[in-house]
């Protein structure tokens, strides 16, 4: 039986909370630009990725299982000061994701859209 491997590309130019309005201000609390190519920027495997790379503005990874992940080293940002999260990401294949992030609360939030 031949297996085919997915790609997964994630691209975040701007990777951005913003306090409402995207236009034509906005607030950025963290950003993530990909613009060295051996700099992860904190960014690391959590499961089923290979080949995890930098290059031209772009994090990519190569999925090698079911539900692969990627995590951002930690960071803080108070949630009343922010409403959005702008990603922009490339996955063929897939037709959703998902976000995790952790509360101070010692729970944790998710939320899964269509991309």
């Amino acid at each position: 039986m031949k297996r085919t491997a997915r790609y997964f590309v994630l691209i975040i130019g701007i990777f951005c909370v913003t306090n409402g309005s995207i236009f034509p201000q906005q607030k950025i609390g963290i950003s993530w630009e990909f613009n060295e190519e051996t700099n992860f920027e904190g960014w690391e495997v959590n499961a089923n990725f290979d080949s995890l790379k930098v290059g031209d503005g772009v994090l990519s990874a190569v999925a090698v299982g079911a539900f692969p992940s990627l995590r951002s080293s930690a960071f803080e940002l108070p949630a009343s000061e922010y409403g959005y999260i702008h990603i922009r990401m490339k996955t063929p294949g897939a037709s959703s994701a998902i976000v995790r992030w952790d509360l101070d609360v010692n729970d944790w939030g998710w939320n899964q859209f269509s991309i």
